[in-house]
Protein backbone atom coordinates (compact mmCIF):
# COMPACT_ATOMS: atom_id res chain seq x y z
CA UNK A 1 0.00 0.00 0.00
CA UNK A 2 1.50 3.51 -0.98
CA UNK A 3 1.56 6.53 0.64
CA UNK A 4 -1.12 7.91 -1.55
CA UNK A 5 -2.99 4.55 -1.20
CA UNK A 6 -5.53 4.74 1.79
CA UNK A 7 -9.27 5.63 2.26
CA UNK A 8 -9.66 8.06 4.86
CA UNK A 9 -13.20 6.96 4.99
CA UNK A 10 -13.16 3.40 5.40
CA UNK A 11 -9.49 2.40 6.25
CA UNK A 12 -9.01 1.09 10.09
CA UNK A 13 -5.88 2.92 10.66
CA UNK A 14 -7.89 6.38 10.05
CA UNK A 15 -10.96 5.15 11.81
CA UNK A 16 -8.07 4.11 14.92
CA UNK A 17 -6.22 7.63 14.80
CA UNK A 18 -9.63 9.59 15.01
CA UNK A 19 -11.25 7.26 18.00
CA UNK A 20 -7.72 7.64 19.77
CA UNK A 21 -7.15 11.38 19.25
CA UNK A 22 -10.77 13.35 18.28
CA UNK A 23 -8.28 15.89 16.95
CA UNK A 24 -8.95 16.69 13.03
CA UNK A 25 -5.47 18.28 12.89
CA UNK A 26 -3.63 15.14 12.63
CA UNK A 27 -5.58 14.03 9.63
CA UNK A 28 -3.54 16.11 7.79
CA UNK A 29 -1.65 14.51 5.19
CA UNK A 30 1.84 15.56 5.87
CA UNK A 31 3.33 13.67 2.61
CA UNK A 32 0.89 15.13 0.16
CA UNK A 33 2.59 18.73 0.51
CA UNK A 34 4.38 19.06 -2.38
CA UNK A 35 6.17 22.46 -3.66
CA UNK A 36 4.42 24.81 -6.42
CA UNK A 37 6.55 26.18 -9.07
CA UNK A 38 3.77 28.16 -10.92
CA UNK A 39 3.35 32.19 -9.76
CA UNK A 40 0.06 32.85 -7.32
CA UNK A 41 -1.07 34.88 -10.19
CA UNK A 42 -0.66 31.90 -12.40
CA UNK A 43 -1.78 29.28 -9.75
CA UNK A 44 -5.02 31.66 -8.62
CA UNK A 45 -6.34 30.47 -12.70
CA UNK A 46 -5.59 26.92 -12.46
CA UNK A 47 -8.53 24.02 -12.34
CA UNK A 48 -8.45 21.92 -8.70
CA UNK A 49 -9.22 18.99 -9.18
CA UNK A 50 -10.19 16.12 -6.78
CA UNK A 51 -8.01 13.13 -7.39
CA UNK A 52 -8.62 9.54 -6.20
CA UNK A 53 -5.88 7.20 -6.22
CA UNK A 54 -7.00 3.85 -4.93
CA UNK A 55 -9.34 4.73 -2.61
CA UNK A 56 -6.91 7.78 -1.00
CA UNK A 57 -8.15 11.17 -1.54
CA UNK A 58 -5.72 14.29 -1.93
CA UNK A 59 -5.85 17.87 -3.49
CA UNK A 60 -3.47 18.25 -6.38
CA UNK A 61 -3.84 21.13 -9.08
CA UNK A 62 -3.76 20.46 -12.68
CA UNK A 63 -0.34 22.08 -13.01
CA UNK A 64 2.74 22.60 -10.68
CA UNK A 65 2.31 19.74 -8.04
CA UNK A 66 5.83 17.63 -8.58
CA UNK A 67 5.83 14.46 -6.96
CA UNK A 68 9.50 14.33 -4.79
CA UNK A 69 9.38 11.06 -3.16
CA UNK A 70 9.15 8.10 -5.38
CA UNK A 71 6.32 5.84 -4.78
CA UNK A 72 6.90 2.65 -2.33
CA UNK A 73 6.97 -0.92 -4.93
CA UNK A 74 4.53 -3.15 -3.35
CA UNK A 75 2.09 -3.10 -0.28
CA UNK A 76 2.96 -1.47 2.88
CA UNK A 77 2.05 -2.52 6.61
CA UNK A 78 1.14 0.89 8.83
CA UNK A 79 1.69 1.82 11.94
CA UNK A 80 0.24 4.40 14.36
CA UNK A 81 1.24 5.07 17.78
CA UNK A 82 -0.73 7.86 19.98
CA UNK A 83 -0.51 9.20 23.40
CA UNK A 84 -3.17 10.96 24.44
CA UNK A 85 -1.16 12.76 27.46
CA UNK A 86 1.32 14.91 26.14
CA UNK A 87 0.23 18.31 25.72
CA UNK A 88 -0.77 20.23 22.43
CA UNK A 89 0.09 18.03 19.13
CA UNK A 90 2.67 20.03 17.29
CA UNK A 91 4.66 19.12 14.47
CA UNK A 92 7.90 17.36 16.00
CA UNK A 93 11.26 15.58 14.12
CA UNK A 94 12.69 12.20 15.32
CA UNK A 95 16.40 11.45 15.83
CA UNK A 96 18.43 8.58 14.18
CA UNK A 97 19.84 7.21 17.53
CA UNK A 98 22.10 4.35 15.39
CA UNK A 99 23.19 3.47 11.87
CA UNK A 100 25.21 0.72 10.60
CA UNK A 101 25.97 -0.09 7.33
CA UNK A 102 24.19 1.21 3.73
CA UNK A 103 21.06 3.64 4.59
CA UNK A 104 19.70 5.69 2.24
CA UNK A 105 17.64 8.58 3.28
CA UNK A 106 15.32 10.42 0.24
CA UNK A 107 14.23 13.80 0.98
CA UNK A 108 12.93 16.58 -1.74
CA UNK A 109 13.86 14.35 -4.34
CA UNK A 110 17.57 14.18 -3.12
CA UNK A 111 19.42 11.06 -1.18
CA UNK A 112 21.00 12.29 1.58
CA UNK A 113 24.33 11.15 3.90
CA UNK A 114 23.16 10.16 7.12
CA UNK A 115 24.77 10.13 10.39
CA UNK A 116 23.42 9.48 13.81
CA UNK A 117 22.19 12.70 15.55
CA UNK A 118 20.26 13.68 12.36
CA UNK A 119 17.04 14.65 12.03
CA UNK A 120 13.99 12.92 10.73
CA UNK A 121 10.99 14.57 9.29
CA UNK A 122 7.80 14.30 7.75
CA UNK A 123 7.97 12.96 4.28
CA UNK A 124 10.87 11.36 4.82
CA UNK A 125 11.91 7.68 3.72
CA UNK A 126 14.68 5.72 4.54
CA UNK A 127 16.21 2.31 3.19
CA UNK A 128 18.40 -0.06 4.61
CA UNK A 129 20.14 -2.71 2.82
CA UNK A 130 20.91 -6.36 3.76
CA UNK A 131 23.07 -6.38 6.86
CA UNK A 132 22.51 -2.68 7.61
CA UNK A 133 20.27 -0.79 10.28
CA UNK A 134 18.95 2.24 11.18
CA UNK A 135 17.17 3.10 14.75
CA UNK A 136 15.33 6.15 15.23
CA UNK A 137 14.19 7.44 18.70
CA UNK A 138 10.63 9.95 18.25
CA UNK A 139 9.62 13.03 20.65
CA UNK A 140 6.98 10.62 22.20
CA UNK A 141 9.36 8.23 23.64
CA UNK A 142 9.01 5.67 20.83
CA UNK A 143 11.81 3.74 19.06
CA UNK A 144 12.17 1.67 16.47
CA UNK A 145 15.08 -0.39 14.52
CA UNK A 146 14.57 -1.65 11.22
CA UNK A 147 16.76 -4.32 11.07
CA UNK A 148 18.38 -5.84 7.66
CA UNK A 149 17.10 -5.04 4.40
CA UNK A 150 13.49 -2.94 4.24
CA UNK A 151 12.44 0.21 4.04
CA UNK A 152 10.78 2.82 6.52
CA UNK A 153 8.48 6.12 4.87
CA UNK A 154 7.78 8.38 7.62
CA UNK A 155 4.28 10.25 6.96
CA UNK A 156 3.72 12.11 10.52
CA UNK A 157 5.77 12.78 13.50
CA UNK A 158 3.12 14.82 15.64
CA UNK A 159 3.93 14.94 19.55
CA UNK A 160 1.12 13.17 20.30
CA UNK A 161 0.82 11.23 17.39
CA UNK A 162 3.65 8.80 14.75
CA UNK A 163 2.35 7.82 11.67
CA UNK A 164 4.84 5.51 9.51
CA UNK A 165 4.92 2.60 7.06
CA UNK A 166 6.61 -0.62 7.22
CA UNK A 167 8.04 -1.53 3.41
CA UNK A 168 9.36 -4.68 4.76
CA UNK A 169 12.36 -6.19 6.80
CA UNK A 170 12.43 -6.78 10.63
CA UNK A 171 11.20 -3.99 12.65
CA UNK A 172 12.50 -3.98 16.48
CA UNK A 173 10.21 -1.32 18.58
CA UNK A 174 9.82 -0.33 22.35
CA UNK A 175 6.58 1.01 22.84
CA UNK A 176 6.92 3.37 26.33
CA UNK A 177 5.20 1.49 29.58
CA UNK A 178 2.64 2.40 31.18
CA UNK A 179 2.79 5.29 34.03
CA UNK A 180 0.86 4.83 37.40
CA UNK A 181 -0.60 1.51 35.92
CA UNK A 182 -2.16 3.15 33.14
CA UNK A 183 -1.37 2.85 29.52
CA UNK A 184 0.27 5.96 28.43
CA UNK A 185 0.87 5.04 24.63
CA UNK A 186 -0.61 2.43 22.10
CA UNK A 187 0.46 1.33 18.32
CA UNK A 188 -1.50 -0.44 15.71
CA UNK A 189 0.57 -2.12 13.36
CA UNK A 190 -1.90 -2.85 9.88
CA UNK A 191 -1.17 -5.27 7.57
CA UNK A 192 -3.11 -7.31 5.35
CA UNK A 193 -3.63 -10.43 7.15
CA UNK A 194 -3.25 -8.93 10.42
CA UNK A 195 -3.78 -6.37 13.01
CA UNK A 196 -1.19 -5.74 15.83
CA UNK A 197 -1.81 -3.76 19.22
CA UNK A 198 0.57 -2.89 21.42
CA UNK A 199 1.00 -1.08 24.95
CA UNK A 200 4.06 -0.98 26.86
CA UNK A 201 5.98 -3.68 25.30
CA UNK A 202 9.75 -4.13 23.54
CA UNK A 203 8.97 -6.73 20.43
CA UNK A 204 10.12 -7.50 16.93
CA UNK A 205 7.70 -7.65 13.54
CA UNK A 206 8.73 -8.92 10.21
CA UNK A 207 7.16 -7.98 7.33
CA UNK A 208 7.10 -9.36 3.97
CA UNK A 209 4.63 -7.42 0.99
CA UNK A 210 1.87 -6.30 2.98
CA UNK A 211 1.52 -8.94 4.94
CA UNK A 212 2.83 -9.11 8.68
CA UNK A 213 5.05 -12.56 8.75
CA UNK A 214 5.49 -13.17 12.59
CA UNK A 215 6.36 -12.00 15.50
CA UNK A 216 7.65 -12.18 19.04
CA UNK A 217 7.96 -10.81 22.52
CA UNK A 218 10.94 -9.50 24.23
CA UNK A 219 8.66 -7.67 27.52
CA UNK A 220 5.04 -6.95 27.49
CA UNK A 221 2.48 -8.89 25.24
CA UNK A 222 1.26 -8.07 21.85
CA UNK A 223 -2.31 -8.57 20.58
CA UNK A 224 -3.04 -9.69 17.09
CA UNK A 225 -6.10 -10.10 14.97
CA UNK A 226 -6.23 -12.16 12.22
CA UNK A 227 -8.11 -10.32 9.45
CA UNK A 228 -11.56 -12.25 8.33
CA UNK A 229 -10.94 -14.85 11.38
CA UNK A 230 -11.82 -12.12 13.99
CA UNK A 231 -9.55 -14.43 16.47
CA UNK A 232 -7.52 -12.70 18.91
CA UNK A 233 -3.60 -13.83 19.45
CA UNK A 234 -1.72 -13.26 22.65
CA UNK A 235 2.04 -13.29 22.19
CA UNK A 236 3.86 -12.91 25.61
CA UNK A 237 7.65 -13.45 26.26
CA UNK A 238 9.85 -16.25 25.02
CA UNK A 239 6.80 -17.17 22.42
CA UNK A 240 6.38 -15.99 18.60
CA UNK A 241 3.58 -16.14 16.49
CA UNK A 242 3.90 -16.91 12.69
CA UNK A 243 0.97 -15.25 10.88
CA UNK A 244 1.90 -17.32 7.47
CA UNK A 245 0.40 -20.57 9.33
CA UNK A 246 -0.85 -18.93 12.36
CA UNK A 247 1.16 -21.09 14.80
CA UNK A 248 2.35 -20.05 18.25
CA UNK A 249 5.64 -22.00 19.34
CA UNK A 250 8.55 -20.99 21.35
CA UNK A 251 10.58 -18.59 20.38
CA UNK A 252 12.63 -15.33 20.80
CA UNK A 253 12.93 -11.64 19.30
CA UNK A 254 15.29 -11.40 16.67
CA UNK A 255 18.46 -11.31 18.90
CA UNK A 256 20.39 -8.45 15.98
CA UNK A 257 17.45 -5.93 15.94
CA UNK A 258 16.29 -6.11 19.71
CA UNK A 259 20.03 -5.94 20.49
CA UNK A 260 20.20 -2.69 18.42
CA UNK A 261 16.83 -1.49 20.15
CA UNK A 262 18.39 -1.86 23.50
CA UNK A 263 21.65 -0.04 22.74
CA UNK A 264 19.26 3.21 21.91
CA UNK A 265 16.80 2.50 25.26
CA UNK A 266 19.12 1.97 27.40
CA UNK A 267 18.53 4.72 29.29
CA UNK A 268 15.09 3.68 29.57
CA UNK A 269 13.92 1.26 32.46
CA UNK A 270 11.20 -0.73 31.17
CA UNK A 271 9.55 -2.24 34.52
CA UNK A 272 9.96 -6.33 35.03
CA UNK A 273 7.33 -8.53 34.60
CA UNK A 274 6.90 -11.29 36.72
CA UNK A 275 9.35 -13.87 33.74
CA UNK A 276 11.57 -10.58 32.98
CA UNK A 277 15.13 -11.14 35.13
CA UNK A 278 17.54 -8.16 33.06
CA UNK A 279 17.26 -5.23 33.31
CA UNK A 280 17.28 -3.02 29.87
CA UNK A 281 20.57 -2.13 30.71
CA UNK A 282 21.73 -5.74 31.43
CA UNK A 283 20.46 -7.02 27.89
CA UNK A 284 22.14 -3.99 26.39
CA UNK A 285 25.51 -5.62 28.52
CA UNK A 286 24.46 -8.79 27.26
CA UNK A 287 23.73 -8.62 23.43
CA UNK A 288 26.45 -5.80 23.27
CA UNK A 289 28.94 -8.73 23.93
CA UNK A 290 27.36 -10.81 21.80
CA UNK A 291 27.36 -8.75 19.15
CA UNK A 292 31.27 -8.14 19.33
CA UNK A 293 31.95 -11.65 19.41
CA UNK A 294 29.82 -12.37 16.34
CA UNK A 295 31.88 -9.58 14.44
CA UNK A 296 35.49 -10.71 15.48
CA UNK A 297 34.63 -14.14 13.88
CA UNK A 298 33.36 -12.70 11.16
CA UNK A 299 36.85 -10.23 10.77
CA UNK A 300 38.57 -13.98 11.15
CA UNK A 301 39.98 -12.88 14.93
CA UNK A 302 38.95 -16.19 16.85
CA UNK A 303 41.97 -15.21 19.29
CA UNK A 304 40.11 -12.06 20.37
CA UNK A 305 36.71 -13.74 20.46
CA UNK A 306 37.81 -16.17 22.15
CA UNK A 307 39.41 -13.79 25.24
CA UNK A 308 35.55 -12.24 25.13
CA UNK A 309 34.32 -15.54 25.70
CA UNK A 310 36.28 -16.61 28.29
CA UNK A 311 36.79 -13.30 30.47
CA UNK A 312 33.04 -13.19 30.69
CA UNK A 313 32.01 -17.39 30.40
CA UNK A 314 31.22 -17.08 34.61
CA UNK A 315 28.88 -14.25 34.45
CA UNK A 316 27.10 -14.53 31.48
CA UNK A 317 24.79 -17.52 31.04
CA UNK A 318 22.03 -16.35 28.76
CA UNK A 319 21.61 -18.22 25.32
CA UNK A 320 22.90 -15.62 23.08
CA UNK A 321 26.08 -15.81 25.05
CA UNK A 322 26.07 -19.32 25.40
CA UNK A 323 25.81 -19.74 21.40
CA UNK A 324 27.85 -17.18 20.82
CA UNK A 325 31.18 -19.00 23.04
CA UNK A 326 29.99 -22.77 21.22
CA UNK A 327 30.43 -20.70 17.39
CA UNK A 328 33.82 -19.33 19.04
CA UNK A 329 35.16 -22.79 20.48
CA UNK A 330 34.01 -24.38 17.14
CA UNK A 331 36.16 -22.28 15.09
CA UNK A 332 39.08 -22.84 17.13
CA UNK A 333 38.64 -26.47 16.94
CA UNK A 334 38.16 -26.56 20.71
CA UNK A 335 35.49 -29.29 20.06
CA UNK A 336 34.79 -30.70 23.77
CA UNK A 337 34.01 -26.74 24.77
CA UNK A 338 32.34 -25.73 21.57
CA UNK A 339 29.68 -28.80 22.17
CA UNK A 340 29.05 -27.99 25.95
CA UNK A 341 28.58 -24.90 25.28
CA UNK A 342 25.83 -25.45 22.39
CA UNK A 343 24.21 -27.80 25.05
CA UNK A 344 24.43 -25.23 27.41
CA UNK A 345 22.74 -22.70 25.21
CA UNK A 346 20.35 -24.81 24.21
CA UNK A 347 19.34 -25.25 27.40
CA UNK A 348 18.83 -22.12 28.15
CA UNK A 349 17.60 -20.65 25.21
CA UNK A 350 14.26 -21.88 23.05
CA UNK A 351 12.96 -21.85 19.40
CA UNK A 352 15.60 -22.25 16.26
CA UNK A 353 18.70 -20.87 18.17
CA UNK A 354 18.25 -23.83 20.89
CA UNK A 355 17.21 -26.44 17.67
CA UNK A 356 20.53 -25.07 15.73
CA UNK A 357 22.57 -25.30 18.86
CA UNK A 358 21.61 -28.96 19.76
CA UNK A 359 22.22 -30.35 15.98
CA UNK A 360 26.24 -28.32 15.93
CA UNK A 361 26.32 -30.05 19.68
CA UNK A 362 25.57 -33.40 17.67
CA UNK A 363 27.51 -33.49 14.59
CA UNK A 364 30.70 -32.53 17.16
CA UNK A 365 29.86 -35.36 19.20
CA UNK A 366 29.69 -37.63 16.51
CA UNK A 367 32.33 -36.25 13.60
CA UNK A 368 34.40 -34.73 15.37
CA UNK A 369 35.19 -36.58 18.95
CA UNK A 370 33.54 -40.10 17.93
CA UNK A 371 31.41 -40.13 20.84
CA UNK A 372 28.48 -41.58 18.91
CA UNK A 373 26.51 -42.58 22.27
CA UNK A 374 26.03 -38.76 23.41
CA UNK A 375 25.56 -37.90 19.49
CA UNK A 376 22.42 -40.11 20.41
CA UNK A 377 21.39 -38.95 23.38
CA UNK A 378 21.32 -35.36 21.96
CA UNK A 379 19.15 -36.80 19.06
CA UNK A 380 16.74 -38.41 21.24
CA UNK A 381 16.55 -35.46 23.33
CA UNK A 382 16.09 -33.06 19.85
CA UNK A 383 13.09 -35.81 18.60
CA UNK A 384 11.48 -35.16 21.85
CA UNK A 385 11.54 -31.31 22.11
CA UNK A 386 11.56 -30.61 18.62
CA UNK A 387 9.60 -33.34 17.13
CA UNK A 388 8.03 -31.46 13.83
CA UNK A 389 11.66 -28.95 14.18
CA UNK A 390 12.54 -27.13 11.79
CA UNK A 391 16.21 -29.47 11.48
CA UNK A 392 14.53 -32.85 11.65
CA UNK A 393 16.14 -34.21 8.50
CA UNK A 394 19.05 -33.58 10.00
CA UNK A 395 18.34 -35.02 13.15
CA UNK A 396 17.10 -37.80 11.86
CA UNK A 397 20.06 -38.59 9.30
CA UNK A 398 22.51 -38.08 12.03
CA UNK A 399 20.73 -39.89 14.89
CA UNK A 400 20.25 -43.03 12.29
CA UNK A 401 24.47 -42.77 11.63
CA UNK A 402 24.75 -42.65 15.13
CA UNK A 403 22.68 -45.66 16.25
CA UNK A 404 24.03 -47.36 13.33
CA UNK A 405 27.67 -46.71 14.70
CA UNK A 406 26.55 -47.94 18.11
CA UNK A 407 25.32 -51.13 16.73
CA UNK A 408 21.52 -50.21 17.03
CA UNK A 409 20.87 -51.06 13.68
CA UNK A 410 17.26 -51.69 13.75
CA UNK A 411 17.02 -47.90 15.55
CA UNK A 412 19.52 -46.59 12.80
CA UNK A 413 16.66 -48.45 10.10
CA UNK A 414 13.88 -46.85 11.29
CA UNK A 415 15.46 -43.33 11.69
CA UNK A 416 16.55 -43.55 8.24
CA UNK A 417 13.10 -44.82 6.98
CA UNK A 418 11.64 -41.92 8.61
CA UNK A 419 13.69 -39.37 6.65
CA UNK A 420 12.67 -40.69 3.67
CA UNK A 421 9.24 -40.74 4.29
CA UNK A 422 9.21 -36.85 5.45
CA UNK A 423 12.17 -35.95 3.26
CA UNK A 424 12.37 -38.10 0.13
CA UNK A 425 14.30 -35.67 -1.96
CA UNK A 426 16.10 -34.12 0.88
CA UNK A 427 20.06 -32.85 0.59
CA UNK A 428 21.36 -36.41 2.27
CA UNK A 429 18.38 -38.66 0.75
CA UNK A 430 20.99 -40.68 -1.71
CA UNK A 431 23.07 -41.25 1.84
CA UNK A 432 20.80 -42.53 3.94
CA UNK A 433 19.00 -44.78 0.76
CA UNK A 434 23.08 -45.98 0.91
CA UNK A 435 23.09 -46.40 4.16
CA UNK A 436 20.26 -48.33 4.63
CA UNK A 437 20.82 -50.69 1.85
CA UNK A 438 24.80 -51.35 3.79
CA UNK A 439 22.78 -52.17 6.81
CA UNK A 440 20.21 -54.34 5.30
CA UNK A 441 22.11 -56.18 3.19
CA UNK A 442 25.64 -56.43 5.69
CA UNK A 443 23.81 -56.90 8.61
CA UNK A 444 20.45 -57.85 8.29
CA UNK A 445 21.06 -59.86 4.99
CA UNK A 446 18.24 -58.88 3.50
CA UNK A 447 18.71 -58.14 -0.12
CA UNK A 448 15.00 -57.96 -1.46
CA UNK A 449 14.42 -55.13 0.64
CA UNK A 450 17.67 -53.31 -0.33
CA UNK A 451 17.84 -53.17 -3.74
CA UNK A 452 15.29 -50.75 -3.94
CA UNK A 453 17.51 -48.29 -2.07
CA UNK A 454 20.91 -49.88 -3.88
CA UNK A 455 19.04 -48.77 -7.41
CA UNK A 456 17.64 -45.24 -6.02
CA UNK A 457 22.04 -44.35 -5.30
CA UNK A 458 23.18 -46.16 -8.55
CA UNK A 459 20.75 -43.89 -10.77
CA UNK A 460 23.15 -41.22 -9.47
CA UNK A 461 26.55 -42.85 -10.30
CA UNK A 462 29.35 -41.14 -8.58
CA UNK A 463 31.47 -42.20 -5.79
CA UNK A 464 27.84 -43.29 -4.04
CA UNK A 465 27.09 -45.29 -7.14
CA UNK A 466 30.26 -47.07 -7.05
CA UNK A 467 29.66 -48.34 -2.86
CA UNK A 468 26.25 -49.23 -4.41
CA UNK A 469 26.98 -51.42 -7.14
CA UNK A 470 29.51 -53.08 -4.67
CA UNK A 471 26.44 -53.89 -2.66
CA UNK A 472 24.24 -55.14 -6.05
CA UNK A 473 27.52 -57.46 -6.52
CA UNK A 474 27.44 -58.97 -2.97
CA UNK A 475 23.96 -59.47 -3.28
CA UNK A 476 24.04 -61.50 -6.76
CA UNK A 477 26.39 -63.67 -5.11
CA UNK A 478 24.33 -64.57 -2.40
Amino acid sequence: MTPTDRNPGSDPIWDFLREQMQDGSILERRDMKRRWKAAPLKIAGLATALVVISGSIGLLTAHGFREDRPQISGRTIEIAVMDEDLPGNREMTGRISLLEGSVVLARDGSRIILSEGDQIIDGDWVESSKGSAIGISFPNGLAVVLDGEGRLDIWQIHTRSVHVGLGGGVLAARVPPPENGEPRMSMRIEGSNASLIVRGTVFTVAARNGRLTDAAVSTGTVEVQRMGKGRVFRVTKTKALDMMTWSVADGEPDTHALGRLARITSGVVVPRGPAQTETIEEQVEHLTLVAKIHRLLAAGDVEAALILVEKNGKAQKGASFLLAAGEAYRHAGMWSEAAQAYLDGAGAGQGKKAEKAMIRAADIYMRKLGKTQEASSVIDVYLKRFPDGRHLDEALYLGGVAQSKNGNYKRARNMFESYLVKFPTGSQAKRVHLSLAKILVVKMSDCSAAIFHIKAVQAGGGVLGAQAGKLALQCAGQ
